[in-house]
């Protein structure tokens, strides 16, 4: 029960820097595939340069904000039998 409401926490906390946070994590994520070389290597990782990953970002947040209303909902309210 103690990992559920820590997971419940974390995709909260999560849901909100990705959504009201964006401007932060886009910048650190440039930050970080400028100054290593190693990152430029992952697959994909070249769209932290793209136009639309904000919205990529805030449409992440949401889809985690979901994820954890659902949790919230199987584990808390609509208890197992």
């Amino acid at each position: 029960m103690i990992v559920l409401f820590v997971l419940t926490i974390g995709l909260a906390i999560c849901g909100w820097l990705c959504v009201f946070r964006t401007e932060a994590l886009v910048e650190q994520q440039q930050k970080n595939y400028a100054k290593h070389g190693f990152v430029r290597a992952y697959p994909f990782s070249s769209m932290v340069l793209k136009s639309w990953y904000p919205t990529y970002l805030r449409c992440a947040g949401v889809f985690a904000w979901v994820w954890d209303a659902v949790i919230i909902y199987l584990v808390w309210i609509r208890k197992p039998r």
